[in-house]
């Protein structure tokens, strides 16, 4: 008798960041974002928020992440750990 067994992540959505994105406590709601890591560098070009301003997003690693708006460069950071974890966030 053999027994097969696969080794899997304990979570398939980890590093997975979600919510809502206000700016002055409105929804954004259909707007593009690019979000950086905290070396500055642009690790995604074109998250969007759906029409009620929602967005979830898959993020390389654990760590401190930028997220700006495309339209008026406004600025937010967001922390991304090891499970999936709700985030809001205002823009400044």
């Amino acid at each position: 008798m053999f027994i097969l067994a696969f080794c899997l992540p304990l979570s398939a959505d980890a590093d997975m960041v979600f919510g809502t994105i206000t700016d002055a406590g409105v929804a954004k709601r259909d707007s593009t974002f690019t979000i950086k890591n905290s070396k500055g560098e642009v690790v995604v070009t074109d998250m969007k928020t759906d029409n009620n301003g929602s967005y979830s997003i898959f993020l390389p690693q654990p760590g401190i992440y930028t997220v700006i708006s495309a339209d008026n460069k406004k600025t937010a950071t967001i922390l991304s750990h090891p499970e999936p974890r709700r985030q809001d966030i205002n823009l400044n």
